[in-house]
């Protein structure tokens, strides 16, 4: 009977050991609010996350949530409008020649349609609120090709808009 409860706890435990060690953490960094503006919203802020963990896997940010006091979305480079699904409210663009890409998500308002070009700066969309009610939330994401910018280097793009 103790050598059944014994196996019952150890069992527990791995399992506890193991949902632990795939879940993310992420903290704010010491310079924890970045101030963005004109593109792709006129003043905004994101935040500077950290990312911890408890084993070696590292499971990336996908897209960078940016908040702003107003609802104008805006391209933040010129290209090539590849993508529109009004269902997700999404928006992706190609920018440049290759295989990079800018997505926006989380629009309540969509204004471009496919194939357009759009210059940097254009507006192309309004965002919904945040589930605060306080902030107009985008979700923004940069890729190169198959493989996601970082969320790091992401926020590095968006920071030389207010320069």
């Amino acid at each position: 009977m103790k050598r059944r409860n014994l196996s019952c706890v150890v069992i527990q435990v791995v399992l506890i050991l193991l949902l632990a060690s795939t879940n993310k953490v992420y903290s704010q960094g010491n310079d924890s609010l970045i101030h963005i503006c004109k593109y792709p919203v006129a003043y905004g802020h994101a935040y500077n996350l950290k990312y911890e963990s408890l084993t070696s896997y590292k499971d990336p940010i996908r897209y960078v949530p940016i908040f702003s006091k107003d609802s104008s979305v805006f391209a933040f480079k010129s290209g090539k409008v590849v993508t529109v699904y009004l269902k997700e409210n999404f928006v992706l663009i190609r920018t440049g020649c290759g295989k990079k890409y800018i997505s926006y998500s989380n629009l309540q308002k969509i204004i471009i349609n496919v194939g357009d070009k759009v210059s940097q700066g254009q507006l192309i969309g309004f965002t919904k609120k945040s589930i605060s009610n306080e902030y107009f939330r985008l979700n923004f994401k940069m890729n190169n090709g198959e493989k996601d910018i970082s969320y790091e280097d992401q926020l590095k793009y968006l920071k030389r808009t207010c320069n």
